[in-house]
């Protein structure tokens, strides 16, 4: 763990009220204190921030989003305020310590994979929440992520967020289980996961690739494919192999699981327990009725015979073993057999039959799933129910890509690659093609009723405005907001500006009654004999300037703008075409939200 150096040298007090003691650097400019609240008399956190890296305004922004955070597993925000040098974020009570005490390549420590599947399901629960929200988390790693003594999985929120991508946190929560399995820093933790091969290293692979278009989109979508990994594995994985065993940290989370009520509770296990185990497998050995062949497999010297154990679950093929003098290890790595079902044992070394001696080594492993697995049809389901069917099938590598449609909802399967009916191994990649949303068609020109009903017939709600000044003929659309090749969900709002008309028919009087255009303001003077005109003090104002785009404020991802409205980014000013929010201008493309107006 870095120790930076600190903003004063801890043990320091803040406001009278908080001693800070040790600290950690989550980046350049952030920094995390261990704390001790006097008044409440509870261990806190306390986030100090460089002053002139955020803008305030968006940081108390989402300070106040984080406090709407009701998840269990997401520690409160308790206090945040600001001075001349920094911004200070207060979080807690805290139990228990980060992860970064517990796993990580100090030591090579780590948990079991089944202990480290759960606590990214607990951990990706609560980032549910942050991303249902629209919010990201941005700094998820071993130092945000603590364990409780009774093994409550907590999760830190952090004001000066990194990122507003929930990819990144899907990123974020792959290095970590990677550490968790290995023991080992990301880089080399990866390396030996993809040497490996394997469900574990699929996953890791999934979460952590370089483009983030083909990582998960946020928490949900990689839990989903978690969790139904976790739940192909046996509840109580036997762990025989003392010497490579890792360390067995309690892992749970602190209510049920939202989305699944399948949650199996995690069985840890210590010497005590495994005792245990292995005595009531003897008296299972003992007292239930064998067949012939498996009282013969024990020798009267010693020796035995390998029994058949293949399509058996776990539990009763090492209650049939545990009664024997040899070394047991269960194997849950990648073995696939069309012929055994997932959590069954697939095969044994050494194979029945084969003579054992004290001491020998055994290895059961049990089957992941089918080989070969057959595309399902797939197309204009919803894109959670198909991959639900996939993991259900054996699909071990989906990726989902997202394009537009013409008049499907956002979310619906449009194709799959391979085609519905091919046969392919498990672990190649099924590409499913979903609906990004409805690609909106261009309607300017069209007369409103025209435009109405094309709107219509995709989905589409219509809202009319007058664009006054618009020279089209009138009831013709002048501007739609979105614009065309905007992709917006089925059912969403446009916003028709349709022209009034010019109304150059009524001839000159009633020119002189109306305000006059740009061109007339230099003939408007206090004598112009427009009697019955505006006031004098109206006609000798001037037209206010328009404000320097360049002086607009600085663009902030929880700032909600209208059409029309002014930012500046990265040294450019840009205005909104239409209501949007989280959108950076800098991302943006000629059918996009902003448009460039001035270089700054």
């Amino acid at each position: 763990m870095e120790t930076p150096t600190p903003l004063s040298p801890p043990p320091f007090v803040l406001e009278g009220r908080y001693r800070c003691d040790e600290g950690v650097r989550l980046d350049e400019g952030t920094v995390l204190y261990e704390a001790y609240d006097f008044d409440t008399g509870t261990r806190v956190r306390v986030e100090a921030d460089e002053a002139d890296r955020h803008d305030r305004d968006a940081l108390a922004a989402r300070v106040s989003a984080l406090r709407g955070l009701r998840h269990p597993m997401v520690v409160e925000v308790v206090d945040h305020w600001a001075d001349d040098d920094r911004t200070l974020t207060v979080t807690g009570p805290v139990e228990g310590h980060p992860l970064s005490h517990i796993v990580g390549e100090r030591f090579q420590e780590r948990v079991s994979r089944r202990d480290a599947l759960d606590l990214v399901d607990a951990l990706l629960s609560a980032l549910e929440e942050f991303h249902e929200r629209g919010l990201a988390h941005g700094a998820v790693g071993p130092e945000t992520v603590y364990l409780s003594d009774d093994g409550v999985v907590r999760l830190l929120p952090v004001a000066a967020q990194a990122t507003a991508d929930p990819r990144e946190d899907v990123r974020a929560v792959g290095e970590l289980l990677c550490v968790m399995i290995t023991g080992l820093g990301v880089e080399e933790g990866k390396k030996e996961l993809a040497e490996a091969g394997g469900e574990y290293a699929l996953l890791v692979a999934k979460a952590t690739i370089d483009d983030p278009e083909h990582r998960p989109v946020d928490a949900a979508h990689y839990r989903g494919l978690v969790t139904r990994m976790r739940d192909r594995l046996p509840s109580a994985p036997a762990r025989h192999a003392a010497d490579t065993s890792p360390i067995t940290v309690p892992i749970r989370a602190a209510v049920p699981a939202p989305v699944r009520d399948r949650r199996r509770p995690i069985l840890l296990w210590s010497a005590a327990g495994a005792a245990v185990l292995v005595m009531a497998a003897l008296l299972v050995w003992v007292l239930i009725p064998r067949s012939d062949t498996e009282v013969a497999a024990v020798a009267a010297s010693g020796g035995a015979e390998m029994p058949e154990l293949v399509g058996l679950p776990p539990g009763e093929a090492t209650a049939l073993l545990n009664g024997l003098p040899v070394d047991l290890e269960v194997l849950y790595a990648e073995v696939r057999d069309d012929a055994v079902e997932a959590g069954l044992v697939a095969a044994s070394d050494p194979g029945v039959g084969a003579a054992l001696e004290e001491g020998d080594q055994v290895t059961l492993s049990v089957s992941a799933g089918p080989a070969t697995v057959e595309m399902p049809d797939l197309i204009g389901q919803d894109e959670e129910a198909a991959l639900a069917e996939l993991a259900e099938l054996g699909f071990a590598d989906v990726e989902v890509v997202q394009r537009p449609s013409g008049g499907e909802p956002a979310g619906t399967v449009l194709a799959t690659d391979p085609e519905a009916g091919l046969t392919v191994p498990y672990d190649d990649t099924a590409t499913v093609t979903v609906s990004q949303g409805i690609s909106l068609p261009d309607v300017v020109g069209l007369t409103e009723e025209d435009a109405r009903a094309t709107l219509s017939g995709l989905g589409f709600t219509v809202e009319v405005v007058t664009e006054e000044g618009s020279e089209r003929p009138e009831g013709e659309v002048a501007v739609q907001t979105p614009t065309a090749g905007s992709v917006v969900e089925a059912g969403s709002s446009v916003v028709l500006a349709v022209s009034p008309g010019t109304g150059d028919e009524d001839g000159g009087e009633s020119d002189q009654e109306t305000e006059p255009g740009p061109g007339d303001q230099d003939d408007d003077g206090p004598g112009n004999g427009n009697g019955g005109g505006r006031p004098d003090e109206e006609e000798s104002e001037e037209p206010e300037p328009r404000p320097d785009p360049c002086d607009a404020q600085p663009w902030s991802p929880h700032t909600t703008y209208p059409h029309g409205a002014r930012v500046v980014h990265e040294g450019r000013a840009y205005e909104s075409v239409w209501w949007n929010q989280g959108q950076s201008p800098e991302d943006s493309h000629r059918w996009g939200p902003w448009w460039e107006i001035a270089r700054c």
